[in-house]
């Protein structure tokens, strides 16, 4: 799995509210270049599906994925629209990258 979406911005990707980030999501997703973690404690899907993305705009989230102690392996990228929803650069840049996935147990 390479990513999970936190309950806060679920509607962005799969509600009748699309952000541009949202919509740029949920196109990488069903183009099946990308793959969603779905189920269970977001921490610990993180930390046992391999997902090296994080979509959420939860700052306590985000500081919680950061640290090595509570989410092992290499370290993620966060997917955020906190300060921007349209699909800006920096999030078509996240989706182009390779390294989102690893198999679980490899880090």
């Amino acid at each position: 799995m390479c990513g999970v979406v936190d309950n806060d911005v679920a509607f962005e990707v799969f509600g009748d509210r699309r952000t541009g980030a949202g919509k740029g999501f949920r196109d990488w997703l069903d183009s099946r270049r990308g793959s969603l973690a779905v189920g269970g404690d977001l921490l610990d899907e993180l930390a046992a599906n391999g997902a090296r993305l994080l979509y959420t705009n939860d700052n306590l989230l985000m500081d919680d994925f950061r640290n090595r102690n509570i989410v092992p392996g290499p370290p993620g990228k966060i997917y955020t629209t906190g300060n921007h929803q349209d699909f800006r650069p920096a999030h078509k840049r996240l989706l182009r990258m390779k390294n989102l996935c690893r198999a679980p147990g490899h880090g």
